[in-house]
């Protein structure tokens, strides 16, 4: 599970209620399957939406068809907020992508005794 944040436009009636957009997403690691999303701060239709282009697609081949789509078919305000957090997730995927197939093991934070 993946997840990222990007600021809405601050002169927009959602950045009352809101100061960022976060996407929240669940992907195959090894394909970059989207498998699901979730947009906390969006609608039922915004968020069925969001689902629709991006579940089933490739973070690891398919980015720039989801920010294309995501682009040319969503006029929000938060669209651009949108694509910087997805740009986001895809940044993280990657990151610890690269890392797994390395072999190298993730860091384990311990806390309390």
């Amino acid at each position: 599970m993946f997840s990222a944040q990007a600021q809405v436009p601050s002169e927009t009636d959602i950045s009352q209620r809101h100061k960022f957009v976060c996407i929240i997403v669940t992907v195959d690691i090894d394909s970059g399957d989207i498998l699901d999303c979730h947009v906390p701060m969006y609608c039922d239709i915004q968020n069925s939406f969001v689902k629709k282009t991006l579940i089933g697609k490739s973070l690891y081949t398919d980015k720039e068809l989801i920010i294309k789509d995501i682009d040319d078919r969503m006029h929000t305000p938060s669209k651009r907020a949108l694509i910087s957090a997805l740009q986001g997730v895809y940044n993280h995927f990657i990151l610890t992508r690269k890392m797994i197939m390395s072999g190298q093991k993730r860091i384990k934070i311990q806390t309390g005794a």
